[in-house]
């Protein structure tokens, strides 16, 4: 048995903390006990490895165990699960031959086997004696030890269909009736009165009619309907927890196996495994919360079975680790000992810091209300980079340039800065200027400046209960030329990377398109604002690339040698993007990183260059805490375009620094040891052949294009100076000063049109809350005609996976703005309107003054108008959503009412007959909507 404690430690929280720095959440007893158990199942399923060689059957690991593969190499540490995926065909061969002649202690649970099989799939289970026992399946699976899960892959001919989703839905209804009439229904989803009420009460009742066999007869017969047809080009797993058309990938997807390691074992998997898991999971690569790292299946140790194991190693492992759970031994430290007084501590510390912080957001949804009564400030500019990292990028150049200006002298400057310590150099330069503050960010000053200041200026994101006032004036320069897919094209990501991102662009006063290509294929397409942006698109490079050309290499170095890094030598920055898997630094491994620049040195010449690190921020937390690799991280203090002068040559991979770096003339050489994967995922906007210089997935490859580098400049200038002419036509050092009077005098400036010909509808409808006509819905905006509609949903906020891979999979076509549903007013007063609604006391136009809509409409959809509005009631916590598309400035309206809501809070009100016709059916709307 492989467990080896050498592998893990023990936190100050008594829980787990993995040798690569992964904190896990469990106790040691616990992990060891999960290791015993993992195993057992790695055990199963090297057995249905051998058989499946033995009898030429393809099968891939599935689900979790292929994510377990690909990011960790064996299991996800905290889990005991194994899934694999069988093709059809040779899944019923495998049923065939496995079912009597699997090597003995192992046996076949399917419904040839067990006339009670209660799943749509197979297992393989150990008969043999384990201490390992699932009790809610006592007497109905053949055995309930440790087992591997088989899945059937069939074939469809589209992966989101209408068709797959409601043949899905019938499977999952049909499954439901197995574990209820199995027994099987303690169960987390029909627990509440309503999942009883609308399943296991109706299910129950259905399934005294159905026999077991006639049930799987059905459940097979829809699975397998489209699998002959020649139009099946997708392959499903409908035995699959998730929805069907998450569950749908391109049949290529799977192909011929391809061998990965799983914990030291070369096991198939997917001929593309990173796209199915960029469909089922989305981001992958980035770890849950702590809080959710532990074993979900609830595994029992049984002191009866135990008694009849006869490997002595088990019996020897498991009282080792009672003993230690009981009475400790001499590694066992007194936190140790304590672990379940410090995991309550911290677990009780965790809940109290989500409280403290539901109740400060409720502080600041009041506050920002109470300061927007407040007066402009004319003469004040709140700045903010990077959500408060320092004084960086083009706020940093736009800033340092109105301090030089005379129109300037007498204007405040206000920045927000999170760490005021981590920061202190970047701060310190500017400590000279009287009129300039810092300020933390989500403080209460910060709030007030938020809401009085005349100017914003910010290169990210400011928080979501922003609403810019109608004097205000925002400029959002973002940070960057986008190289990979970015907005509503990121795949599996269409909520999550614009969820904050779009209120701040459509409350945007100005923007900087940076070039042509950021401006069309980024802002207007990506982040579809064609049509619904109201400012201005300035036609205008990133102020911060002023900093490049104007900047000395003495200067530059300068800078450098204030933090400590001096050289003679040329320098080489090794500038590696951020891939959104390192939210968490504690769980970043260095050791790659490391590896790579040791590498790097090994093979070029030391003597004249010196090597560099500049990473995202993400990473460089961890870095600081590496003594090695911190002396040659160049600090974010020192901002990226006052460091590019000195650098002599770039290595980078997709991140857009290499765009800056082009106003240097310098070579830039691309080093991408995950290209496919990454084009695959991710996706690039700008082939990899087109880059401006050498691209290599080898470090040995960018070591020798080091080392013949007037060769590498000779055979790549033509596309160099191809992609420089493209992309920095229009930086001639001036761009600061063209942006400060377009912005803060007003001065004209070039733009981009963001205006469409097509007739703008607004979709009231909240996914993230069950409503009767969810699914008509999503069908009904698959026939909407998008030549002539511009289509916006604004939904409630998904917070369970469910919901969102509902918004997932809505017609691409559709704009997603989320809503949160917090009103910039104090709690007590919401609910306090919200009551007077309800008892009759107050009007609604009362009540739209109060609780300020029209601020809250500008929060949300901010200029954007539309032409109509359909608004779908939710079942749950209507007020809100009905006052807003009660009031909106939006002169054709369409209401579609559930009859469970409290629709007496709009009876006083005789103009509700403004809303054109009540449909009780979605389809109805958008069939009179196209016609």
């Amino acid at each position: 048995m492989n467990i080896d404690t050498t592998k893990f430690t023990v936190g100050d929280d008594g829980l787990v903390v993995l040798n690569s720095g992964v904190h896990l959440n469990m106790t040691r007893e616990d992990y060891m006990y999960l290791q015993l158990l993992q195993n057992y199942v790695l055990e199963i399923l090297l057995v249905i490895d051998d058989f499946c060689k033995e009898h030429g059957l393809t099968y891939y690991l599935g689900e979790g165990t292929l994510l377990g593969a690909v990011r960790h190499k064996g299991f996800i540490p905290w889990d005991d699960d194994i899934d694999i995926f069988m093709p059809r065909e040779d899944y019923t061969k495998f049923l065939e031959l496995a079912r009597d002649g699997l090597p003995e202690g192992y046996a076949l649970d399917c419904t040839a086997t067990n006339p009670r099989h209660w799943t749509v799939f197979s297992h393989v289970q150990m008969t043999k004696a384990v201490p390992y026992v699932k009790k809610r399946l006592e007497g109905i699976a053949l055995y309930n030890g440790p087992a591997v899960d088989v899945m059937p892959i069939d074939y469809v001919p589209d992966d989101r269909s209408q068709e797959l989703a409601d043949r899905g839905s019938r499977i999952r209804i049909l499954r439901r009736t197995l574990w209820i009439k199995s027994g099987l229904h303690n169960r987390a989803w029909y627990k509440s009165l309503r999942k009883r009420l609308l399943y296991y009460y109706p299910l129950k009742f259905y399934s005294l009619f159905r026999s077991f066999d006639s049930l799987h007869k059905e459940i097979e017969k829809l699975m397998t309907e489209t699998n002959s047809s020649p139009d099946s080009r997708y392959a499903t797993v409908f035995s699959s927890l998730y929805y069907a058309r998450r569950e749908t990938f391109k049949r290529e997807y799977f192909g011929k196996p391809q061998l990965m390691e799983f914990e030291g074992h070369m096991l198939p998997v997917p001929s593309n495994p990173h796209k199915i898991l960029e469909r089922v999971y989305g981001d992958y690569m980035l770890m849950p919360s702590v809080g959710s790292r532990k074993s979900k299946h609830h595994f029992n140790i049984d002191q009866s079975l135990l008694d009849k194991v006869d490997d002595p190693e088990v019996v020897e492992l498991i009282n080792q680790i009672k003993m230690l759970k009981e009475n400790g031994d001499a590694a066992v430290t007194q936190k140790d000992k304590s672990s379940r007084l410090y995991k309550f501590y911290y677990k009780t510390r965790r809940k109290l810091k989500a409280l403290l912080r539901r109740f400060k957001n409720q502080r600041n949804y009041g506050l920002i209300g109470n300061f927007k009564k407040q007066p402009i400030e004319e003469k004040t500019v709140l700045f903010d980079a990077f959500s408060g990292l320092g004084v960086l990028d083009s706020p940093r150049t736009i800033f340092k340039r109105m301090c030089e200006r005379e129109e300037f002298r007498d204007f405040t400057f206000v920045w927000t800065v999170n760490n005021k310590k981590i920061a202190k150099h970047n701060l310190d330069e500017f400590k000279h200027l009287k009129n300039v503050k810092y300020i933390q960010r989500f403080s209460k000053k910060y709030l007030k400046y938020l809401s009085v200041s005349k100017y914003i200026v910010s290169n990210s994101s400011v928080p979501k209960y922003f609403s810019r006032r109608p004097e205000q004036i925002y400029l959002n320069t973002w940070h960057g030329v986008p190289a990979k897919v970015m907005g509503y094209e990121r795949p599996g990501q269409r909520v999550a990377s614009t969820l904050n991102v779009m209120q701040n662009f459509l409350n945007s006063t100005h923007m900087i398109a940076a070039n042509h290509f950021t401006g069309e294929r980024m802002f207007k397409k990506a982040y579809m604002l064609d049509g619904i942006y109201k400012g201005k698109l300035l036609d205008e490079p990133l102020p911060r690339t002023d900093t490049v050309r104007n900047v000395t290499r003495e200067e530059s170095l300068k800078r450098l040698a204030e933090v400590g890094i001096k050289t003679d030598k040329k320098i080489i920055v090794y500038a590696p993007t951020w891939k959104g898997q390192l939210y968490n630094a504690l769980d970043y491994d260095l050791t790659e990183l490391k590896d790579a620049v040791k590498l790097l040195k090994d093979r070029i010449n030391t003597e004249e260059y010196e090597v560099f690190l500049r990473v995202h921020y993400f990473i460089y937390r961890a870095i600081l805490m590496d003594e090695e690799m911190s002396k040659i991280c160049i600090p974010f203090t020192i901002d990226t375009d006052e460091l590019l002068p000195a650098v002599d040559i770039l290595i980078s991979d997709y991140s857009s620094i290499f765009f800056d770096f082009l106003g240097t003339g310098r070579p830039i050489i691309f080093y991408v040891p995950d290209l496919a994967e990454y084009s695959e995922n991710r996706g690039l906007y700008i082939p990899m052949e087109d880059m401006p210089g050498p691209v290599s997935e080898t470090l040995e490859g960018v070591a020798d294009s080091i080392n013949n580098l007037e060769k590498v400049k000779e055979e790549y200038a033509d596309k160099y100076n191809a992609m420089r002419e493209w992309c920095c036509s229009k930086e001639d050092g001036k761009v600061t000063d063209r942006v400060i009077d377009a912005v803060f005098l007003g001065k004209e400036d070039d733009t981009l049109s963001c205006k469409s010909d097509k007739k703008k509808l607004l979709i009231m409808a909240d996914y993230a809350k069950p409503f009767i006509h969810q699914t008509k819905l999503t069908k009904a905006l698959n026939k909407i005609d998008y030549e002539k509609y511009d289509v916006t949903l604004l939904t409630g906020n998904p917070k369970k996976q469910v919901q969102k891979a509902r918004l997932e999979n809505i017609n691409e076509n559709v704009r997603i703005l989320v809503n949160d549903k917090n009103i910039n007013v104090k709690f007590k007063l919401k609910h306090k309107v919200y009551e007077a609604l309800r008892q009759g006391t107050m009007s609604l136009s009362e009540a739209a003054k109060v609780l300020d809509l029209k601020s809250e409409w500008q929060r949300l959809v901010a200029n954007a108008d539309f032409d109509e509005l359909l608004l779908v009631q939710p079942l749950t916590s209507p007020v809100n959503w009905m006052l807003l598309g009660y009031f909106a400035p939006i002169k054709k309206k369409t209401f579609i009412k559930c009859d469970t809501v409290l629709e007496t809070v709009f009876d006083s009100e005789e103009h509700l007959v403004n809303y054109d016709r009540v449909y009780e059916q979605v389809s109805s709307y958008v069939e009179a909507l196209n016609n």
